[in-house]
């Protein structure tokens, strides 16, 4: 008999929204992991990217798309990669491009080393949730929602200059846009994290309860 597919669900939301926050504590949740049947697992995409951009071939390709990124040592400068992309859409376009196929091919064989190994569910924390080629492989997506000036303020307070911050936020707003649209589940972010959590856990036990399982798309 085969392994059942771990259930992979997206969780989006614009930047300082508390993803990260969220899939660490839920997967940490041995309370969630008993009420559906297996633990829960994560992946970072912007973890994952940052990985990726630091070796070949990827970090070749962004360096020819901007020489300016590229330190003395050969190294990749990503805050300032990331002050020309969000200030430039097509240079954002360009990255994404190269990133997204990427990402998503790292998803694939994450989803199967977790179906093999009993895992319940996978959370995958991405802004570029919908249009992207994550998105037919994502059973669900759940929506961290938090008005845009609560997270500027967050970034702030993590270390970001407020024109950084802003400037990410409108870069990203499309991306955000598509995830609304998409009528994904609405977590609200802006309680205590354990309050956030507690929401994200409910609705992904409801989530696996639901009878059905898509076909793999790893295969």
């Amino acid at each position: 008999m085969s392994a059942t597919r771990v259930r992979v669900i997206g969780i989006g939301g614009g930047a300082a929204a508390g993803k990260s926050t969220l899939v660490e504590t839920l997967m940490r949740d041995g309370t969630l992991a008993q009420r559906i049947g297996g633990r829960v697992e994560g992946m970072s995409a912007d973890a994952y990217v940052r990985e990726a951009a630091a070796q070949e071939p990827l970090r070749s390709k962004i360096a020819a798309l901007y020489p300016a990124a590229v330190r003395a040592d050969g190294s990749l400068d990503r805050t300032r990669l990331a002050r020309a992309a969000f200030a430039t859409p097509a240079l954002l376009t360009q990255l994404e491009a190269l990133q997204w196929p990427l990402v998503a091919e790292e998803l694939r064989g994450r989803i199967a080393a977790a179906t093999a190994s009993g895992a319940r569910v996978l959370l995958v924390e991405a802004i570029a949730l919908i249009g992207s080629p994550l998105e037919p492989l994502l059973d669900a997506c759940l929506l961290v929602d938090l008005p845009s000036e609560e997270r500027l303020a967050r970034a702030v307070a993590r270390g970001a200059s407020l024109h950084d911050a802003v400037e990410r936020d409108a870069a990203q707003a499309m991306h955000l846009a598509a995830l609304r649209a998409a009528s994904p589940v609405h977590i609200d972010g802006s309680g205590s994290p354990a309050h956030v959590a507690a929401a994200a856990a409910e609705a992904i036990a409801a989530l696996c309860s639901q009878d059905g399982e898509r076909a793999d798309p790893t295969v």
